[in-house]
């Protein structure tokens, strides 16, 4: 029976032979179906021939470019959050240098509030000690 469905990528095959592991253009997705069948129906891969030395390189160059392409991910992945973590510290230590400047003007108004309530305190007693003066005769205040 041959059919086909060409809005699915699903085309009707020439060749039978095709559709195996080595097959240049679709070796890769055989390897891929094959892993999703035995993922999804819960099989046990039931043992193969010897692979051939071929098979073999085969296998070993797709692994190579899967781990190279794993690698370049986690080096863009450690790129990107050591440039995240670098960028955080220098708001924190521009949140610490702005913490640094309002503690200190605090302290220089917390040191001006209690030199005018010395001064206050000063003049009150001047007043008080003004009203306790005997009023001059002719002068009222």
């Amino acid at each position: 029976m041959k059919w086909s469905v060409p809005s699915l990528g699903i085309v009707p095959s020439t060749n039978p032979h095709d559709y195996t592991r080595e097959h240049k253009s679709w070796g890769s997705k055989v390897k891929k179906a094959e892993k999703l069948m035995g993922d999804v129906l819960g099989l046990v891969e039931v043992p193969k021939a010897p692979v051939s030395a071929t098979e073999r390189v085969l296998d070993l160059r797709e692994a190579k470019r899967e781990l190279k392409h794993s690698l370049e991910l986690a080096v863009d992945q450690y790129h990107k959050l050591a440039h995240e973590l670098v960028e955080a510290k220098r708001v924190s230590r521009s949140n610490a240098d702005i913490a640094k400047a309002l503690t200190e003007q605090l302290d220089a108004a917390k040191l001006d509030l209690e030199k005018r309530d010395g001064q206050i305190a000063e003049l009150r007693r001047e007043l008080h000690a003004l009203q306790a003066l005997p009023r001059i005769a002719g002068r009222e205040s």
